[in-house]
């Protein structure tokens, strides 16, 4: 969720260039029936394939100087950014437990740790918080804030989040789950074949970094938080939420107010969820943005 989007501003948004590199970084995670993968993964920020970037008159598997300047760039950023989420794990790990009830606490830990590199304008005044072309929290700060002090309050033992990308989500969440609740087990899968940097950081509670998963492998297994947040397509959404979503206690998803991804995606499945759960489960939703634009936003299902 390209740099090809990066050079193209106003008018030229609506270019069929832009569109369809817009439309591989939304499809990252994407598969076809028998599982293949067809996301763009050409590049190390998993940004839009060399296809959608290379002039028509060249080789389209020919990378540009662009992208071979763009490589080092990224891979240094990408592990002075690491460190920063390191460094606030170790932080969170040893915070006083009450503090991770306090909203106004994670929020400045998510800024801390800085957001995923994103050229869209989509984070509006936490733009100033984005890392210079490197992963991040791919999150608006204080949804996921919000969400975190609900979270708080739920004895949570089992997390298992669907779709890594940088990790960063996901290791910022164990840390501060596993702080409150010691003993946690989390996991987090995704379709890419390798694992990000953050995998890399050594936490003080059992975690599991896996690639090549789908939420397939894990259908018969139960666990008390669930965040979906993977393949952002309508089918895949629902196929998540009947393998691992349904079962558990807690089910959490991302872009369920994301105008990027669609009205026919994750928000379309998150309105019929809370029709046909209705009176079964409670419903919260997290949709702070500071233009108030229809970025991201967070929704938990929890059975009553």
């Amino acid at each position: 969720m390209s740099e090809a989007a990066t050079e193209h501003s106003g008018d030229r948004r609506s270019s069929g260039k832009y569109r369809q590199a817009a439309a591989c970084r939304r499809a990252r995670f994407s598969q076809g029936p028998s599982g293949e993968g067809k996301g763009c993964w050409s590049l190390p920020d998993h940004e839009a394939c060399y296809a959608c970037e290379a002039p028509k008159d060249r080789d389209p598997q020919m990378p540009s100087l662009k992208q071979l300047i763009k490589k080092p760039v990224y891979a240094l950023s990408s592990r002075f950014a690491t460190g920063k989420l390191e460094r606030v794990v170790r932080e969170i790990e040893n915070a006083e437990r009450e503090e991770l009830s306090r909203g106004t606490f994670l929020e400045a830990k998510i800024r801390q740790i800085g957001l995923r590199y994103d050229p869209r304008g989509l984070y509006g005044e936490d733009v100033d918080d984005m890392n210079f072309h490197a992963p991040g929290l791919w999150q608006i700060p204080r949804q996921l804030a919000e969400a975190m002090v609900l979270l708080a309050s739920q004895p949570i033992f089992s997390f298992l989040e669907v779709g890594t990308c940088d990790g960063f989500t996901f290791s910022f969440m164990a840390a501060c789950l596993s702080r409150l609740n010691p003993g946690l087990k989390a996991t987090t899968i995704d379709i890419a074949p390798t694992l990000p940097t953050s995998a890399r950081i050594v936490f003080k509670t059992p975690v599991a970094f896996l690639a090549g998963k789908t939420s397939d492998a894990f259908a018969d297994e139960v666990f008390d938080l669930v965040l979906i947040d993977g393949n952002h397509a309508y089918e895949w959404v629902a196929r998540d939420y009947q393998n691992v979503g349904r079962q558990a206690r807690l089910c959490m998803f991302h872009d369920i107010n994301d105008r990027f991804c669609g009205d026919d995606a994750v928000p379309k499945f998150w309105r019929e969820l809370k029709i046909e759960e209705l009176g079964r489960a409670d419903f919260h939703e997290f949709l702070f943005h500071s233009n108030s634009d229809r970025v991201m936003g967070i929704g938990i299902r929890i059975k009553r």
